[in-house]
């Protein structure tokens, strides 16, 4: 396959330099959104378990034990 070269022997076409921008007012910039900051995900932890809503009632045949503190033992 012949690779033409003549492209390369011909100086390059030279693009025209940019027109300077009009300064009549620079464009509005736009203000940048603020980004919340990144929190670590929460670890959803499973509530605490909710205590009985009045305590079960003993069987008849057992008697009651009673939750009360102990009175102080006197010497």
């Amino acid at each position: 396959m012949l690779i033409s070269h003549w492209g390369l022997s011909f100086p390059r076409r030279r693009h025209p330099p940019p027109r300077p921008p009009r300064l009549s007012r620079p464009p509005p910039r736009k203000p940048r959104p603020r980004r919340p900051p990144i929190r670590p995900p929460r670890r959803l932890r499973p509530p605490p378990p909710r205590p009985p809503r009045r305590p079960p009632r003993p069987p008849p045949s057992s008697p009651a034990i009673s939750t009360s503190p102990a009175p102080p033992l006197s010497k």
